[in-house]
């Protein structure tokens, strides 16, 4: 279970989009669908980088830290 500004919701995961997600209903009643990166979502987009010899990728986030990227970028790419 998540707990996302007060309200709980459970995270699912989407293989086939391979993204983690979950719904809320806020105070006012609107539902709110997120999806968000998670460490098997990056491992996934890395090896699909080396897969289709992709030249390389980009990302951006807004307050949130993964302190896994790191690991995993050192771990499937060799950086220089």
């Amino acid at each position: 279970m998540l707990k996302y500004t007060g309200y709980q919701s459970s995270v699912h995961y989407d293989e086939k989009a391979a993204a983690p997600w979950f719904r809320y209903v806020d105070n006012k009643g609107a539902l709110h669908e997120v999806w968000f990166e998670d460490p098997r979502s990056l491992l996934r987009k890395f090896r699909l980088v080396r897969e289709y010899e992709l030249a390389g990728m980009g990302c951006w986030h807004l307050g949130l830290i993964m302190p896994q990227t790191e690991e995993l970028l050192l771990e499937e790419f060799n950086v220089r």
